[in-house]
């Protein structure tokens, strides 16, 4: 019988520690917007995703009055695209689509989840993989966050990404600052012919669409005004 993934027990305690090194740069797949205006920018908004530690109610996102901010990496493109894309198995490229590669501006330490790492302070290797409900997901976010289980000064949670297993990571807003090492559109030719490769190989077809016809750039132009054309 395979068991449920319990609630957080807390305050939690143990698990196992990573370091994230400066000379380790990171892949970010972003939509450029006033929600994530640069590939440094951190989100605010939330909790949306599966390891978000925001404060508001899973069914009633908002901008942390906490301030708690994530930013969501990915140790190969290929990754990235899984975790962005895999879920509907179809990559539709507005242009707004960026790929940037990340490094932590000094060692940064991580909580590993990874395997074991996740049965280590009490729960399942479920929590980074299963399609379980995101509550519960943002409820072990948020223990984590608050309980810092395997050193004080941890700063996000590295995780198995739940399409390809690749290595992914969650940066808090306690993090030291990123240094970026480059950004492109992902609809950059040559940055598009490696997404191509790498998305098929998970067969996650891609599609060029225009600004017009991508639901992230209508409900970024809804809420501040941004303008449809190409950046």
């Amino acid at each position: 019988m395979v068991a449920h993934l319990a609630a957080p027990r807390r305050p939690l305690s143990g698990g196992h520690a990573w370091t994230w090194r400066p000379d380790e740069p990171w892949f970010r797949l972003y939509h450029h917007d006033d929600r994530t205006p640069d590939a440094l920018a951190p989100r605010r908004y939330g909790p949306l995703l599966r390891f978000d530690p925001h404060t508001p109610p899973p069914d009633a996102p908002a901008d942390c009055p906490a301030g708690r901010t994530v930013i969501y990496l990915a140790r190969t493109l290929r990754t990235a695209g899984a975790e962005v894309f895999g879920d509907l198995r179809e990559a539709a490229l507005c242009p707004r689509y960026r790929a940037a590669l990340v490094r932590p501006s000094e060692a940064t330490m991580i909580q590993n989840v990874r395997r074991a790492g996740s049965m280590a302070i009490g729960a399942l290797p479920a929590l980074s993989t299963a399609d379980l409900p995101r509550a519960e997901t943002q409820a072990w976010a948020r223990a984590i966050y608050e309980d810092r289980p395997a050193h004080r000064d941890v700063a996000g949670i590295r995780y198995t990404g739940a399409h390809d297993e690749g290595d992914a990571l969650v940066l808090w807003d306690t993090a030291p600052s990123l240094a970026l090492v480059q950004d492109a559109p992902v609809r950059d030719p040559a940055v598009l012919r490696r997404f191509l490769v790498v998305m098929s190989r998970l067969q996650v077809a891609v599609s060029l669409i225009d600004a017009a016809e991508c639901r992230r750039c209508l409900a970024a132009e809804e809420r501040r005004g941004w303008a449809r054309a190409d950046p």
